[in-house]
This record gives structure tokens, C-alpha cells and sequence, in this order.
């Protein structure tokens, strides 16, 4: 049975230098949710405990690509990660 608990609509790809292991590079997904309230925005539970990486961003209906990003550059912001942050690219 497959399960479509969302609709994967893009990601982003974030470069970070890390001061320990150099170049670091990740990707956080973007699922669109049709069960969740048009304007949410929130992160998914991490799975990992000890990690301040944001890897997957819940989003509804109605809420545009700029407030996502809007979105998750306040959240590098909060976590201090915003000045060691090189390159966000959509994929």
C-alpha cells in the first residue's frame, strides 16, 4: 500500500561552512501538505536528537515560496548559522 502523506514540491540546498568539518552541505526538503491549515509553516520533528539542521519544512496550501524562504532565513538567524551560510539554492 503506498501512502501519500504529502506532496514533495521542491527543496533546497544549503552550503554551510562548518568550522569543524569545512564545507558542509545539505538538503532540506519542502513537502505541501493538503491536511494542515492553508497558512502553516513549521518544521518536521528531526529524528536526530543533538541537530540544529532544519531537513524538513511542513507547508500549506496557501503559503508562497518567499515565505519560505523568508521563513527559513530567520530561522538560520535564530540558530546563529546565518553568517556561515554561502549558498541556498533551489533543487
Amino acid at each position: 500500500m503506498i501512502h501519500s502523506y504529502g506532496i514533495n514540491m521542491f527543496g533546497l540546498l544549503v552550503e554551510v561552512n562548518h568550522p569543524t568539518y569545512g564545507l558542509e552541505r545539505y538538503k532540506i526538503r519542502i513537502v505541501r501538505r493538503f491536511n494542515v491549515p492553508t497558512d502553516t509553516l513549521q518544521p518536521m520533528p528531526k529524528r536526530r536528537v543533538a541537530s540544529e539542521q532544519l531537513t524538513c519544512l511542513v507547508v500549506g496550501r496557501g503559503v508562497s515560496e518567499k515565505e519560505i524562504m523568508e521563513y527559513i532565513t530567520d530561522h538560520f538567524k535564530r540558530t546563529g548559522m546565518w553568517e556561515r551560510v554561502l549558498l541556498m539554492k533551489m533543487v
